[in-house]
């Protein structure tokens, strides 16, 4: 069963209690990436996907990502599991490596044949909350 909105919430809040100085954005506007992170004079976007193991990729928002990566910074979070709920993994993506992924009917992607930037097992928000900081406080976009 999909928890996108559930596992959003809790990285979410715990990234707000790591840097309560910062802003974190909930966009709605269709193709907008699910959160934008403002602090420290930088700015990152992040949108946010649970894949049991599909995950839909709207071709606007494929788009979207892929512009904002090319200007700023910009990844996917994907929250990873077999169709039966094992092997839990959670997984930073640039937006290059979800375009690339085969599309099948209606959009479906499949995330276990990403080769993510940075992954973990399980849904371990420490982590994910670590590594969103370091990314947003780079130099460089990645």
């Amino acid at each position: 069963m999909k928890r996108e909105a559930e596992l959003k919430r809790k990285v979410t809040a715990m990234l707000q209690r790591h840097r309560p100085h910062w802003i974190t954005l909930l966009q709605s506007t269709a193709g907008a990436p699910d959160r934008v992170i403002v602090g420290d004079d930088t700015v990152s976007c992040w949108e946010f996907k649970h894949a049991t193991p599909d995950f839909r990729s709207p071709g606007i928002q494929e788009l979207m990502c892929l512009r904002l990566a090319e200007h700023s910074k910009c990844w996917y979070v994907i929250w990873a599991e077999t169709a039966k709920g094992a092997g839990l993994r959670t997984m930073i993506v640039s937006p290059h490596k979800i375009h690339a992924l085969p599309h099948r009917e209606s959009g479906l992607k499949n995330a276990m044949k990403l080769v993510p930037e940075a992954e973990c097992e399980g849904y371990d928000m420490t982590w994910l909350v670590e590594r969103i900081i370091v990314r947003h406080l780079a130099k460089e976009k990645d």
